[in-house]
C-alpha cells in the first residue's frame, strides 16, 4: 500500500498491544491499521479520523 502523503510503499508492522498489523510510512510517520484498509470507509469517517 502506498502512503497517501509521500506516495512511497509503506511497510507492514505489527502492533503487539493490539495484536493487529498496520501500514507504516518511515518517511513521514503516517500509519493506518490494515483492518481499516479492508473495509470501505466513508468520506465523513475519514474526515473524523483526520481531525481526531
Amino acid at each position: 500500500m502506498q502512503c497517501p502523503n509521500c506516495k512511497i510503499k509503506m511497510k507492514i508492522k505489527t502492533d503487539n498491544d493490539l495484536n493487529e498489523k498496520y501500514f507504516d510510512c518511515e518517511s513521514c510517520g503516517y500509519n493506518i491499521l490494515q483492518s481499516l484498509t479492508k473495509v470501505k470507509i466513508s468520506k465523513e469517517t475519514l474526515e473524523l479520523i483526520k481531525y481526531s
